[in-house]
């Protein structure tokens, strides 16, 4: 396999609204690079697709109506192939009708890494304050171990882990993360081998269970009915009778994706999360509320990935590999070490980020 690189250099952040029709995100970002979205504000409609730049990545400004909706959005992509790229911190914050609220957002990624952040603190009286981060990375792989040309499985595992909260009538925490092969959602329509490999990933996940849906929390859910490959978690407080306590959740797992593919052909795999938090739903009643999403420990590739038959049965394939474009060694974990935060010639930096070697004299 060709040399990895085992150290991302510090570089400007290129940050830049959205322009017309383009919405900056997975389909744009160059194979090798990663793309990060924050965005903070009152007015809050959520993080939409994950993998695209939240509110298009654009800004609202305020207007001299309380009610009116102010949102700062930011969007970056790497300033050039393996380096790392972030939003900084957005903080926003104000008041509506008198009532205030704040909240942040940072967004971190790079090949094999993502780190998430937002919290927002308002009522359950706020016109839908929130704040939303998301970020991943697209890598271009030609998957080796089967017969060239015939159809296979790679099994993909992502490392996710972080901590959820959500306290007072109203208050929301969302998470979710999922794949893309070839810019495209990964469902399970159009031949028997997309549809092996959804069912695989069906297997490999845990799904919804009811019982464990405690104080409204989303515990780990994999949403069927959405057919496609994206493991959403949440802890929310809809109900009167939430409005006193803390939903939490502590994520620590592996999600493991399965991607058809054709041995010897490349495809393009994009790595995307989003988190969000907010409200859940806006009223009269002006119960105080708090949500968190903290995953800067983060979601990252796992290592250990294997390839399978097309049907996703049989023994792992020997001499399983997948060769990535950027000359990254994608066959070892994606471990991030301690960041911080920089400056470079006034400009926003991003985060230094280092991967850890294993014992192998290289």
């Amino acid at each position: 396999m060709s040399a990895k690189l085992s150290t991302f250099a510090l570089v400007a952040m290129v940050i830049s609204p959205t322009v017309g029709w383009a919405i900056p995100g997975q389909s744009t970002t160059a194979t090798g690079d990663a793309f990060v979205s924050t965005c903070v504000g009152n007015g809050f409609g959520g993080i939409g697709q994950f993998g695209n730049a939240i509110g298009n990545g654009t800004s609202t400004a305020s207007g001299a109506a309380p009610s009116a909706q102010a949102l700062n959005c930011v969007t970056g992509t790497s300033a050039a192939a393996g380096t790392q790229v972030t939003t900084g911190t957005q903080v926003g914050g104000g008041t509506y009708f008198g009532r205030p609220y704040a909240n942040s957002a940072t967004a971190t990624a790079a090949p094999g890494v993502i780190k998430l952040q937002s919290d927002n603190a308002g009522s359950s009286g706020d016109q839908f304050s929130g704040a939303g981060a998301q970020g991943g990375w697209n890598e271009t792989f030609t998957p080796v171990g089967g017969v060239v040309g015939t159809a296979g499985m790679a099994i993909i595992p992502i490392h996710v882990s972080g901590t959820m909260t959500a306290s007072g009538l109203g208050a929301s925490a969302q998470m979710e993360v999922g794949v893309f092969k070839n810019h495209n959602l990964v469902q399970p329509y159009g031949n028997a081998q997309n549809a092996a490999a959804y069912g695989k990933f069906q297997a490999l996940n845990t799904a919804f269970n009811s019982t464990l849906n405690q104080n409204s929390i989303a515990v780990g859910s994999v949403l069927f009915g959405w057919d496609y490959e994206m493991k959403p978690y949440g802890a929310v407080n809809y109900g009167a009778g939430d409005s006193l306590t803390v939903s939490s959740l502590n994520i620590d797992e592996i999600v493991s994706f399965a991607i058809p593919v054709v041995w010897g052909t490349p495809f393009v795999l994009g790595t995307f999360a989003a988190v969000s938090t907010g409200e859940a739903a806006s009223g009269g009643q002006l119960v105080m509320n708090t949500s968190t999403a903290q995953f800067g420990n983060t979601i990252y590739w796992a290592g250990g990935a294997y390839g399978l038959a097309a049907d996703g049965t049989g023994a792992p394939i020997s001499g399983f590999s997948l060769i990535a474009a950027s000359g990254l060694d994608y066959s070892e974990s994606f471990v991030p070490e301690p960041a911080t935060l920089s400056l470079l010639g006034g400009a926003l930096a991003v985060l230094g980020l280092a991967r850890r070697r294993r014992a192998t004299g290289r």
